[in-house]
């Protein structure tokens, strides 16, 4: 083991076997190191790295700062997992996650160029090569498979699909060109298979559950659903509230009615948790938003695996709410 004696190593740091640590590089508390990792000069890893064997972390690199996420709380404790064998090379950064104790993961035997930059949440899979200068955005659904290859100058706009298995991508310009008409497609595709799963649905909704922070809007959601004919609509204006009653059920024949809007908890977050609570029914949106808040909700949705199930926009009617129960499966002819 080889450190630096300018090397500033923080408290209940972990360094396997034959770690090498350069000049004025800084660990912080609890990282963990691999065996036969090289940590070059002026590299920083954060509270929340861990760092597989036989990696090379280069000058300058960041890893496991902090989300560039406007809602992010400092106190989350989450993490950044790096693969035995991956090489980060100078000046790049990969950002911890968001979600309490959940990790941004780059796979094994990867090789991220100089300034590279992988966002908050995201994964990376095995033998991927990210050229330089580009970036993934954060959040989970951008899982970047196995063996893909990133080249030059490329970024990935926040949510989009998994890049398919050595999908290899060009320069900047012409994924400005792509990018557009691809989210089009996407959303064409995504909208024939809610049809088809709508058409095949065979559970019932046992539960439509209202969170938002106005109890006038609950109110008036509530008498729309009764008049659909929805089943047993319970409401809420906490989160934690929420999370007790949906530990209590199978929310597989669930339906979510969120606010985008609320002060304690917005909806995007909202969204977030509910995966780490293991939510996996229908989502559908309340409140008033644009076009491009409602799109990135979707995505949002999809990207974590839920059954998005639409908008309701103010005014409320009864024919607006039916096509969200019928969207889901709440209702029988």
């Amino acid at each position: 083991m080889s450190i630096h004696p300018t090397a500033i190593l923080g408290k209940d740091v972990k360094l396997g076997e034959d770690v090498s640590v350069g000049a004025y590089a800084i660990i912080e508390d609890g990282v963990s190191i691999g065996s036969g990792t090289v940590i070059e000069p002026h590299a920083r890893l954060c509270t929340g790295a861990k760092i597989g064997a036989n990696c090379v972390i280069a000058s300058f690199t960041v890893i496991a700062g902090l989300p560039q996420d406007l809602h992010f709380n400092k106190s989350t404790v989450s993490y950044v997992e790096i693969g035995d064998g991956t090489t980060v090379r100078e000046n790049s950064t990969i950002h911890r996650a968001t979600i309490a104790d959940a990790a941004t993961k780059v796979g094994k035997n990867c090789l991220l160029m100089a300034s590279s930059h992988i966002g908050h949440d995201s994964v990376l899979g095995d033998n991927c090569i990210q050229g330089c200068f580009s970036a993934i955005a954060g959040f989970t659904a951008h899982r970047i498979k196995s063996s893909s290859r990133l080249v030059g100058a490329v970024g990935l706009a926040q949510l989009l699909d998994q890049i398919e298995t050595l999908g290899q991508m060009g320069d900047a310009a012409g994924m400005a060109r792509l990018v557009p008409s691809l989210v089009e497609s996407i959303a064409s595709v995504r909208q024939h298979f809610r049809r088809l799963e709508s058409a095949v649905q065979t559970a019932p909704l046992t539960h439509v559950l209202c969170i938002d922070d106005d109890p006038v809007h609950l109110n008036e959601l509530a008498t729309r659903l009764a008049q659909a004919g929805a089943p047993r609509v319970e409401r809420f204006t906490e989160s934690s509230e929420l999370q007790q009653r949906l530990a209590e059920l199978d929310t597989s024949q669930v339906l979510l009615l969120l606010d985008l809007h609320m002060p304690c908890m917005n909806g995007a977050e909202l969204i977030q948790h509910l995966r780490q609570w293991r939510f996996n029914g229908h989502v559908a949106l309340i409140g008033h938003f644009d076009h491009q808040m409602q799109d990135t909700a979707e995505r949002l949705v999809d990207g974590y695996g839920l059954k998005w199930a639409g908008t309701l926009t103010s005014p409320l009617s009864e024919h607006k709410v039916r096509t969200i129960l019928q969207a889901c499966g709440g209702l029988r002819d």
